[in-house]
């Protein structure tokens, strides 16, 4: 077996081993046209006679150099030589490198990833293929010791965090390479892993050769301590989150008496949770003012940074973003319940998400998104999941507010729009209860309502790839 069938065979066995594909999902490839990519887009593209997998992949053009549009040709050459359709999106990462708070890194990074979200969406992708390999994770986890990071941060680029996939974490970054030149590619090298810079150039070319002579195996220890710790805060997360729904109250609130009764460790967990900290970090002072200031209950708001504040009042609080927090690029998105107010909110909304709306007078709707999956040919009646086609995610703009009386929506089916309150006044639900009703918007036009069919602009076709909205009304 030669140089190359060895890593694609070794590819398989990690991705398998850690359920990061399964036989026939959409994957979306991050590729930059360097080592890393370039090696994880062709051994996929190899081995999909033996793994089938519909591949596709995705150029992002940050906007920082000159040569980016000779790599976005060179990404489109090789991937389309391997029959995998490629994309190209620009980002404005110097633009948002410009606000207070943001480094040119972060804000790549932000970008990156919400492009790939998008994308995914699109395409309808159940997972995202990242190009990260081993050596980038031993970085990772020395930037954020130096960095003071705990737990979470040291367990650094994890296998899976759906929709997010990294098939090359077992790979060092010298065997992406001899797999490039063993299988005759050229792959593109980015002048800026050079620039000093930044400081992952420094760690990689001065800080850790340095430590390495003092000890030899440091890269294999630091890679281990990532793979127990993300194993174990993975672990910690589910049972945070199991314990979450002990210590909200009826209406979302956090429920104060319960939380003190819980240790310390778990109520600094359940703040980082519900501030939706698990994609940044949380700088420990704000979470311990936050922590303390629940437990003595004098109302107050805290800032927990990023635009979010603790807002305590009574028996309970809960956990608000500013708009202008929400405007920005947007942090990688938690797996508990979000709140949005009454008013019309933006609502981004990737797979497996809850939310919680909370309408006029106080009383909480749950809505879940799960997908994707192919619309069924008859998707039921009208308290059956909506199927939203995957395209109108990807375009955003999707809104939550109670009807007005000039709310038009077209079923599917319909050739003239209706009125939405009439119908809903047809269902039996008198001035006060369609008050607190749900609509959801699309671009600031009405599209449904729990009880109504969908309008045509949002439902999925028959089979496409899709995602389902379930709505469950407050408990009466």
């Amino acid at each position: 077996m030669d140089e190359v069938e060895r890593f694609r065979r070794r590819l398989v066995e990690e991705a398998l081993a850690r359920h990061l594909f399964g036989p026939h999902q959409r994957v979306l490839v991050a590729f930059s046209g360097g080592p890393d990519s370039s090696a994880l887009l062709d051994a996929l593209a190899a081995v999909r006679r033996l793994w089938p997998l519909e591949l596709f992949a995705l150029y992002v053009d940050h906007g920082l150099r000159p040569e980016s549009a000779a790599e976005a040709r060179f990404c489109r050459e090789l991937a389309g030589a391997r029959g995998v359709p490629l994309a190209v999106r620009a980002v404005d990462v110097r633009g948002l490198a410009a606000r207070p708070g943001w480094s040119v890194e972060s804000a790549g990074r932000e970008l990156r990833l919400r492009a790939l979200r998008e994308e995914a969406l699109r395409l309808g992708a159940e997972r995202v293929a990242l190009g990260h390999q081993a050596d980038d994770r031993v970085e990772t986890v020395l930037m954020r010791l130096l960095r003071g990071a705990g737990r979470r941060g040291l367990g650094a680029m994890s296998w899976s965090r759906p929709p997010f996939v990294r098939p090359l974490l077992a790979f060092r970054r010298e065997e992406t390479r001899a797999y490039c030149r063993a299988a005759g590619i050229e792959a593109r090298e980015d002048a800026s892993n050079t620039d000093p810079a930044f400081l992952r150039n420094r760690l990689r070319l001065e800080v850790l050769p340095g430590l390495e002579r003092i000890a030899p195996s440091l890269r294999e220890r630091l890679w281990n301590l990532a793979e127990m710790l993300a194993d174990e805060e993975a672990w910690l997360d589910e049972l945070a989150r199991a314990l979450l729904a002990e210590v909200l109250d009826a209406g979302g609130d956090l429920d104060r008496r319960r939380f003190r009764r819980l240790p310390v460790a778990a109520q600094r967990r359940l703040l980082r949770l519900l501030a939706g900290a698990p994609g940044r970090q949380l700088a420990f002072r704000r979470l311990e003012a936050a922590r303390r200031a629940l437990l003595r209950g004098s109302p107050r708001r805290e800032e927990l940074g990023g635009g979010r504040f603790l807002e305590i009042a009574g028996a309970g609080a809960r956990v608000r973003q500013t708009a202008t927090a929400a405007a920005g690029a947007p942090p990688e998105v938690p797996p508990q319940p979000r709140e949005t107010a009454p008013e019309a909110t933006a609502w981004a909304l990737p797979p497996a998400t809850v939310l919680l709306w909370r309408a006029p007078g106080g009383r909480f709707w749950r809505f879940r998104l799960e997908g994707p999956a192919p619309r069924p040919a008859a998707p039921g009646g009208a308290w059956q999941p909506l199927w939203i086609d995957g395209r109108c995610l990807a375009e955003g703009g999707l809104a939550i507010r109670p009807p007005r009386r000039e709310d038009r929506w077209q079923p599917a089916g319909l050739e003239m729009p209706l009125r939405l309150v009439r119908a809903l006044e047809r269902r039996g639900l008198g001035r006060d209860a369609r008050s607190r009703w749900p609509v959801l918007l699309h671009r600031g036009r009405p599209v449904w309502s729990p009880g109504l069919l969908p309008d045509r602009r949002i439902l999925a076709a028959a089979g496409a790839r899709s995602w389902a909205l379930r709505a469950e009304a407050p408990a009466s």
